[in-house]
């Protein structure tokens, strides 16, 4: 094979198409700020996910902040939750006032581990947080008895899992709370914004109405997200790609990671309060529109992860998730182990493929998290320095994902 005829995979896609975006684009450009639309929509996505009503907030973390402030739990009260995590997790708990205690991971998934959940409470203890990485539902039966036990809020992050489910359940209907989002590149994209139900619907209420001042996206803002989601939206379609693929190689060559450049946002810890973002009429048509396909994209998803694990079986420097057999897991993204992850990762470069690190963090060996770096998280920091994410999205061919597990077969 030539060197410019390489077939290319790009990391990920958009779950609207440019078309689409289109079409959202002139329905939703004079009349962005349309109630009727925020309102079918926040109706349409509570009875999609099986609860009986949701409040619409700027950002998942910010959410996770009106949550913890509005659960009545005291300042200086213990949270538990995964040392795995995306640093906006820990960040909305100290946020809130409140001591992050970071909980190690199981060694053959990417969730908590209920027995270190256990070891992790003290009588300060007031919520657990169970973040469902990749759309990969945690062990909620263990989660919830444990919450039960010692009388704990449960909180779910469902930020990569919209759509998945555990016994017949979707994700954030189980726990006490639970919060959503609809960013660029998660699996329901709404072009920015989030989702948070809470089962008191007092709490849900006070929070909403501590939200009633917070304005929506101005039109500058909301455009320039748009355009961001038609740039990404066409940029990874396989004509466009081609000429992003070959800006990937040449930075690699002098080892500049542009997808991470591109993405990683500054972490750091949040101050204030956001005072604008609410969801607006365009997002909101955007987000109707993706509860239309957005049950055939899972059920598609799902079955080219499936796929993908079980062309990977047997190879030895690839391990892949234990997954929860009673759960929907919807694989919003792919992630796979190795022990020479930067040697697969530019081995695969060169057939075309491109994988990402992603975001998550070893949180309880991360300097912003300093001042709380309570428990030793062997399993977290393993995973932070193995993991890989694969190519997957909902139109991937099979021969596609053949290839990519016959190239990781081949890998020296």
């Amino acid at each position: 094979m030539g060197r410019f005829s390489v077939k290319i995979t790009p990391p990920f896609k958009s779950g609207i198409g440019i078309s689409e975006w289109q079409k959202l684009f002139f329905d939703g450009l004079f009349d962005k700020r349309d109630a009727s639309a925020v309102d079918n929509f926040r109706s349409r996505l509570s009875d999609y996910l099986g609860v009986e009503d949701i409040a619409f907030v700027p950002s998942a973390r910010w959410g996770l902040y009106h949550i913890l402030t509005h659960l009545n739990i005291p300042e200086g009260s213990e949270v538990v939750l995964s040392a795995f995590n995306y640093f906006a997790v820990p960040a909305a708990v100290v946020r809130a006032g409140m001591k992050p205690v970071f909980a190690d991971i199981s060694r053959n998934s990417l969730n908590l581990d209920a027995a270190r959940i256990e070891e992790s409470i003290t009588p300060q203890t007031r919520a657990i947080i169970a973040t469902h990485l990749c759309g990969f539902s945690c062990d909620l039966d263990s989660l919830c008895k444990i919450a039960k036990k010692h009388n704990l809020f449960l909180i779910e992050d469902c930020v990569q899992a919209v759509g998945a489910e555990f016994d017949g359940k979707k994700l954030g209907s189980i726990g006490d709370a639970a919060l959503f989002s609809f960013g660029l590149t998660k699996n329901f994209n709404a072009l920015g914004g989030a989702a948070i139900t809470v089962k008191n619907k007092d709490v849900l209420s006070r929070i909403r109405s501590s939200l009633s001042d917070v304005r929506p996206c101005s039109r500058v803002s909301s455009m320039a997200r748009f355009l961001k989601a038609l740039v990404i939206s066409g940029a990874t379609q396989e004509a466009f790609f081609f000429f992003i693929y070959w800006i990937i190689r040449l930075s690699d060559a002098v080892n500049i990671d542009i997808i991470n450049k591109l993405f990683r946002e500054d972490e750091a810890l949040m101050k204030g309060v956001l005072k604008t973002g609410l969801l607006d009429g365009l997002q909101a048509k955007a987000g109707i529109y993706q509860l239309s396909v957005l049950e055939k994209q899972t059920e598609m998803r799902i079955a080219r992860g499936l796929k993908m694990y079980s062309c990977l079986s047997g190879i030895s420097d690839i391990r892949v998730p234990l997954l929860e057999s009673r759960a929907r897991n919807i694989f919003s993204s792919c992630p796979v182990f190795s022990g020479h992850r930067e040697e697969v990762r530019r081995f695969l470069l060169k057939k075309g493929i491109v994988t990402t690190y992603g975001f998550m963090r070893n949180c309880a060996n991360f300097k912003l998290f300093s001042a709380y770096a309570n428990n030793v998280c062997l399993n977290a920091g393993r995973v932070e320095k193995g993991v890989i994410y694969l190519p997957l999205f909902p139109d991937l061919k099979d021969e596609r994902i053949k290839f990519i597990a016959d190239c990781l077969k081949k890998f020296p």
